[in-house]
């Protein structure tokens, strides 16, 4: 009975790596698949050669600069992620950069791209894995964080500007004072984080959470500044794609509709596939707010997603098939 029982787990087990190796060669297929289908079907080629054939030399500079920030922007997350997992594992710079782009590809059919720690837990130790579902969870929270801080002030200013309020007058600056206060106190409770985790002794949670119980304040803050210098970048991509297109907009409304912009479609539910529609909504709504120029501006959300999302996607499933290649080997 023993050797049965024994054969009937060994089988099972066998049953479960082969479901699983098929459902994540699935998922690779159907986001090479996706990815093109998007491509085909984008019904605004016209619109967005006409726009390209009317643009001067000028206007490829800003394209340039985008191009140029995107693996900038790639280096400063795989920084991030490299020092979010050191107190787990010391990792090099090749295989975070790896991780976040192998992040692209499995988050693209998840809600909010919650299936991004799958491609990055993948290039971590096995024995690690449930600390890197913290890991993730640190990564996202410090990105939102960021996106929080900057975009409620901005979002308050931009609807009080389309109202052409005094945004400083009476109880206004109190509420600005209070929403100071509260993000301050947001801050203390995210460097306070690691401190309440130590005191937990509970098995179960310390299997997950024995990294983040290691970070010091000063690990707490340089992530928090990585994600922040990570978000500058995103915005002045954006403001370069939307003069890339010659959307005529002042700077200062770009400071109040872009953090604006990004705090919508971060808290927006959305499947990675379907972000480019939800950002090209959004785009034409906050930035259409300062000009009338919808086509330019709805293709500068879309061309955006493309840079930003489209092709880490890529190039991240192919990173991935050849890491699940590599695994099998070994």
């Amino acid at each position: 009975m023993p050797i049965f029982s024994h054969i009937r787990k060994r089988a099972c087990m066998v049953a479960q790596i082969r479901f699983k190796t098929a459902l994540k060669w699935l998922v690779l297929t159907a986001a090479y698949v996706y990815m093109a289908y998007l491509l085909i079907t984008f019904d605004q080629y016209p619109e967005m050669w006409q726009q390209l054939r009317s643009l001067s030399l000028f206007n490829y500079i800003w394209l340039l600069l985008v191009l140029i920030l995107l693996p900038v922007n790639m280096i400063i997350e795989a920084v991030k992620w490299q020092e979010i997992v050191s107190k787990s594992e010391e990792i090099s710079l090749k295989t975070s950069f790896h991780a976040i782009l192998g992040g692209f590809s499995t988050g693209f059919f998840t809600p909010n791209r919650l299936g991004e720690m799958v491609g990055r837990i993948a290039f971590m130790k096995k024995e690690n894995h449930k600390a890197g579902i913290t890991y993730n969870i640190i990564n996202g929270f410090s990105t939102n964080f960021v996106i929080v801080l900057c975009g409620i002030p901005a979002s308050v200013l931009f609807f009080l500007s389309i109202k052409h309020e005094n945004v400083f007058e009476g109880n206004q600056s109190q509420f600005y004072i209070l929403m100071i206060l509260g993000m301050i106190a947001s801050l203390a409770l995210y460097l306070a984080v690691p401190r309440l985790v130590r005191n937990i002794k509970a098995p179960k949670v310390q299997e997950f959470a024995c990294g983040w119980a290691k970070y010091t304040r000063k690990d707490s803050l340089n992530i928090l500044f990585l994600a922040f210098f990570r978000y500058v970048i995103f915005c002045i991509q954006f403001f370069a794609t939307l003069r890339f297109f010659d959307v005529e907009i002042e700077f200062w409304q770009s400071l109040l509709a872009i953090p604006a912009y990004y705090l919508f479609v971060t808290f927006t539910p959305s499947l990675a596939f379907s972000e480019a529609a939800v950002r090209s909504t959004y785009t034409v709504l906050f930035i259409g707010a300062f000009s009338k120029q919808l086509v330019s501006i709805a293709l500068a959300g879309t061309v955006l997603w493309l840079i930003n999302f489209g092709l880490p996607t890529l190039i991240g499933t192919h990173l991935l098939s050849k890491r699940k290649k590599l695994n099998k080997v070994q």
